[in-house]
């Protein structure tokens, strides 16, 4: 049993991947606050090689595999005493999954817990009268919903449905013109803009849906 409050979601910090179904992620998106500066600290780890190019134009990108990426925020989380929220269980799949240091797979998994559980008992107890659309594969308590409810503005470009396909797009260039991001067209460098975006979103959105549910439940417990 863990128990969290305002404080722990706080300071946790939010992970999202990002990538298509059937192969390892292409990239995580992390965001927390710094702890003594108070700023927001957002990174995207690209992990598959193929993308690697891509980072170059975007500071807030950084070329790392999974495991470097968790090693990293393993150590911050280890130090400040932070837990990982992520929405669903398909982080947890993918770290499980693709995370070989038997070690550093227990730590991070022992301080990971999801998002949407605590956005859903909220929804249940301060907004019943809300209904959301229940969407073939997607299921009704999505992300982009909670935003919504708490009006989190994200950009249409940013919006959920277009990111497996935008991925594709840009791996299938970067393929094709031996991974130089710079020789892709201007319509494929947007796609992958659009994709880095909408994960910024689906980071910070989280957090904000997160501390909305919190500030009325107070606390929440994570059974085993």
């Amino acid at each position: 049993m863990h128990q969290i409050n305002l404080e722990t979601v706080s300071r946790a910090i939010y992970i999202d991947f990002e990538g298509n179904v059937d192969r390892e992620p292409t990239f995580l998106g992390s965001h927390h606050i710094d702890a003594k500066t108070g700023t927001d600290v957002f990174t995207q780890y690209v992990h598959e090689d193929i993308f690697h190019s891509a980072t170059k134009t975007k500071g807030q990108c950084v070329n790392k595999s999974i495991e470097e990426a968790f090693e990293y925020l393993a150590t911050i989380a280890y130090r400040e005493n932070r837990i990982f929220l992520a929405w669903s269980s398909r982080e947890k799949l993918a770290i499980e999954t693709f995370i070989s240091n038997e070690k550093l797979k227990e730590f991070v998994l022992s301080r990971l817990f999801d998002s949407k559980r605590v956005a859903r008992r909220w929804k249940n107890r301060f907004h019943r009268n809300v209904t959301f659309e229940r969407l073939p594969r997607q299921g009704r308590h999505r992300l982009s919903e909670y935003m919504n409810l708490i009006g989190y503005h994200v950009p249409s470009t940013a919006g959920p449905g277009n990111t497996g396909q935008r991925l594709r797009t840009v791996r299938e260039q970067l393929v094709r013109r031996n991974g130089d991001y710079e020789k892709l067209t201007a319509v494929s460098k947007g796609k992958w803009t659009k994709v880095l975006s909408h994960n910024y979103h689906d980071c910070v959105g989280m957090r904000e849906v997160t501390l909305a549910a919190m500030k009325d439940l107070r606390t929440f417990k994570f059974g085993k």
